[in-house]
């Protein structure tokens, strides 16, 4: 019984170390900069949880903490975008339309003068 258990232990720490590499690899190697102009933004909630998605003239990101990316200050990051404005932000993952994913935002590089409303 106790090799079974002890092998049971190993399966699933193997198994949550290749899962866990799978998604830091994924997210450190999607990591791109991309320069657009705000045209909306809102807080979406569901349930407990939330996230700000950023509308651009190029495509929709989602502005969440980040636990790989060191990143939780997603609040504050959301309150430097004006509509009208342009950005050059870092960026990582995939858009898939399919399941409703965005790109996420991990921080401001550059923000371009303007008027903000």
């Amino acid at each position: 019984m106790g090799k079974l258990i002890t092998f049971q232990l190993f399966m699933f720490t193997l198994l949550f170390t290749i899962i866990f590499a799978i998604g830091y690899s994924y997210q450190k190697m999607t990591v791109k900069t991309v320069a657009f102009k705000v045209i909306d933004k809102q807080r979406v909630s569901y349930g407990s949880k939330s996230k700000y998605i950023i509308f651009s003239d190029k495509e929709s990101f989602e502005n969440t903490d980040s636990l790989y990316h060191r990143k939780h200050n997603s609040s504050d990051i959301y309150a430097h975008f004006h509509i009208g404005c342009r950005y050059e932000v870092s960026v990582y993952g995939k858009r898939i339309p399919f399941f409703s994913t965005y790109r996420n935002i991990i921080k401001i590089i550059k923000e371009e003068p303007c008027s903000k409303n």
